[in-house]
């Protein structure tokens, strides 16, 4: 894609991946959480 004003791509992809990973971070403790929680063990 052309254009005039062509921003750098790279701090978007960065935040953009930082904040993939913290929700996939969230996820696993959410999950772990949760498996404790079923196992009987208090959080």
């Amino acid at each position: 894609m052309e254009s005039y004003w062509y921003p750098p791509a790279a701090p978007f992809r960065t935040v953009i991946a930082i904040g993939i990973a913290l929700l996939l971070l969230q996820g696993l403790v959410q999950f772990v959480r949760d498996v404790n929680l079923v196992m009987g063990r208090k959080p």
